[in-house]
């Protein structure tokens, strides 16, 4: 197992994209007293707390550039993320991993819109594809053939929308809510379309992505 780790400002991140120890942190919450200090804690379950809150702040920080990224580069990415989303405890698994989802769909985006190679691209390797970005050999390297980037596109686009998408209109976050531009037709909207609506743009992201993939190299 590749145990390498990203120091993003200073807390340590995973390479592999491994954020497990978060969810074990989650799970540990379930079973004891939110709110207990770090210093009340043994040193097994202060090993846990660390490794869950540096992930954590790690994302945030993540989260955070990839935001000042996309404005500097004029990208407009496919989903709202913040890095609010990754300060504070996270309530459950399927939340956690559907955050994390996000900002790696952002992150792919970036990196398509900058002309990286799709085939260096792995879908769970948040801060190793963000890297690619200032990688100019990735650029200038060979292309893979049609057929093999096909494959890619379609590997990446299973693998990321299954965390995307298991997330229903009653366990949406409060984050999203506060990016979202409100207009007369929204006003105006039932709540059943505005949940419908809400699902349908979930189920859609993917192909807004690779779309923008498939125009830059010229596939239908």
């Amino acid at each position: 197992m590749d145990d390498t780790k990203y120091s993003v400002v200073e807390p340590c991140i995973p390479s592999n994209g491994d954020y497990s120890a978060y969810i074990d942190y989650i799970h540990w919450c379930s079973s004891h007293i939110q709110g207990d200090s770090r210093n009340s804690l043994s040193k097994n379950d202060r090993r846990r707390f660390d490794a869950a809150y540096g992930i954590s702040a790690a994302l945030a920080y993540t989260a955070q550039l990839v935001g000042i990224l996309a404005f500097y580069l004029d990208a407009h990415v496919p989903k709202r993320s913040s890095f609010s989303e990754f300060c504070g405890h996270i309530t459950s698994k399927k939340k956690f991993l559907h955050k994390v989802a996000k900002l790696n769909a952002n992150i792919i985006h970036l990196c398509l819109s900058q002309g990286v190679d799709i085939s260096s691209i792995n879908t769970h390797q948040t801060i190793s594809n963000l890297l690619l970005i200032f990688d100019p050999e990735v650029r200038e390297r060979q292309r893979c053939t049609l057929l093999e980037e096909e494959s890619l596109v379609e590997s990446i686009e299973t693998s990321i929308s299954r965390d995307l998408l298991s997330i229903d209109a009653s366990d949406s976050d409060d984050t999203e809510s506060e990016y979202v531009h409100v207009s007369e037709e929204d006003i105006l909207e039932s709540p059943e379309a505005a949940e419908s609506n809400e699902m349908h743009m979930q189920a859609s992201f993917v192909s807004s992505v690779f779309s923008f993939w498939r125009t830059a190299t010229g596939q239908k």
